[in-house]
This record gives structure tokens, sequence and C-alpha cells, in this order.
């Protein structure tokens, strides 16, 4: 008969956390792929009506379920005015407060609802991979968890056309997207 150490049991926790962050690793780079594909890299968009024009490409990292992702997304200033950038990747993606995938900001609201934000960030850094996503208070992020949550996928899509090219879908100024986060990016300085 065998008998069972905690020694055996401490050394497949460990395996299991290892391969845990192993595979949250993979995750995130699925997911800045995927995140790649929203982006629109087009001289210029129309989006609901209003002409913008690429002001250029800037890197950004948004976190995910499983960590983080940086990825290179397109900036868009109106055009032939002055006025706020916007930029269409995180806009058809659903991106909230500028940086969280729609999943985990909903794990985020649900984990602030049923626990405090200080519990809350320590079930992530052990176990989610998002050590930093609650270092903010949880309640800042439910007005755009919401804007994630109820809507139906219509509310959350629009139509962009570029000026040689079809439409596509997924742009629309009523979604939660991002606007420039940065006064580089506002003003277009520190982009390719």
């Amino acid at each position: 008969m065998e008998s069972l150490q905690n020694d055996d049991r401490a050394g497949f926790e460990e395996f299991e956390r290892g391969l845990h962050k192993h595979l949250m690793a993979v995750e995130a780079e699925v997911v800045g792929h995927k995140l790649r594909g929203y982006d629109i890299d087009e001289p210029v968009v129309e989006i609901d009506g209003d002409r913008f024009r690429r002001k250029g490409r800037f890197e950004k990292t948004y976190r995910c379920l499983c960590g983080t992702t940086t990825v290179e997304r397109t900036l868009y200033v109106p055009l032939g005015s002055h006025g706020r950038a916007v930029v269409p990747l995180e806009m058809r993606a659903g991106i909230v407060e500028g940086t969280w995938t729609p999943l985990l900001a909903r794990v985020v609201a649900r984990s602030g609802a049923s626990t405090n934000p200080k519990e809350a960030a320590e079930l992530f850094e052990e176990f989610g991979g998002c050590n930093t996503v609650c270092q903010q208070p949880i309640s800042s992020t439910e007005s755009g968890v919401a804007n994630v949550g109820a809507g139906t996928r219509a509310d959350r899509t629009g139509t962009t056309r570029t000026r040689d090219g079809p439409s596509r879908r997924g742009v629309g100024r009523s979604l939660p997207g991002r606007r420039a986060d940065s006064d580089e990016e506002r003003d277009g300085h520190g982009g390719r």
C-alpha cells in the first residue's frame, strides 16, 4: 500500500501552478493575435457618418483574464476638424475602461460584488494571472461593464467604410470604445 505524504501534494500543486502560468502566457498571446484582427489600418474611415483620418499606430497593453498582451493599433482623428481621437480596435472588440477585455471586466465586476477589492486582487494574483487588475476600485468599472453586459450585439456594432474599400462591421460612436489615452496619442506624436 502506498502512503500519501504532504510532500507529494505540494509537488503536484507546484506542477499545476507552473502549468497554469505557462498556459496563461500562451492564452495571452492568442488573445493579442485575435485583438489585432479587430484593428483597421486605412487612411480614412467613416464612423456613424463622421470621417476620421489615420493619425498613427501605437502600441497598447491590454488586460485579459490570463494576464496582459501588447498590441499595435491604429489611432484616428476627425477629418478636417479638431476633436478626440478614436481607436476602432477598442470599439470593435468592446474594450472596457480602455484596457480590459470584456470577459475580464465581467469577472472583475462579479468578483467585486462577491468580495472586497483587496480580496479580489489577491484571488486574481494567485489564480487568474491578472496580478494588477484590481489595484483600482472595482466599482469604477461598473459603468463600463454595463456597456458590455446586457446589450445585444447589434447595440455594439456599427458600420465603418474605408475610403476605397468595402464596409467593415463593428465600429460605432455609441460603442464602449476608448478614445486616445494620452496627449501624445491625441496629438498624434509618438506613433508611426
